[in-house]
């Protein structure tokens, strides 16, 4: 299991009983090719939603060894399409935002 899959495992152990938690499905090419060749695919707006107390959470996870996440250039961590999905979430009063693990130091 690769890093990234271990830190959203981790993260759902970490909601209590009394959370609604939903993992949003990734996108994939339906097996065909790789990425890189893929001509589209479906965008995922974030990675999870979490609910308790009458409160909505929108929440994209991200793990790096790095020591930032990148958000422009030709590969950024966090693609633009996912920022303008949880800004959308925001104007509907749902709590948006990231829970970034660094693995060189602390989430």
């Amino acid at each position: 299991m690769n890093e990234g899959k271990r830190f959203e495992n981790n993260v759902k152990k970490s909601v209590d009983a009394n959370t609604y938690f939903l993992r949003l499905n990734d996108s994939s090419p339906a097996g065909y090719g790789d990425q890189k060749t893929m001509r589209f695919s479906l965008q995922s707006p974030y990675d999870i939603i979490l609910f308790k107390n009458n409160k909505m959470y929108s929440v994209e996870l991200k793990s790096t060894k790095a020591k930032s996440i990148s958000f422009d250039g030709s590969s950024p961590m966090i693609k633009k399409h996912q920022l303008k999905e949880l800004e959308r979430a925001l104007c509907y009063g749902i709590n948006a935002g990231f829970l970034l693990n660094f693995r060189t130091s602390e989430t």
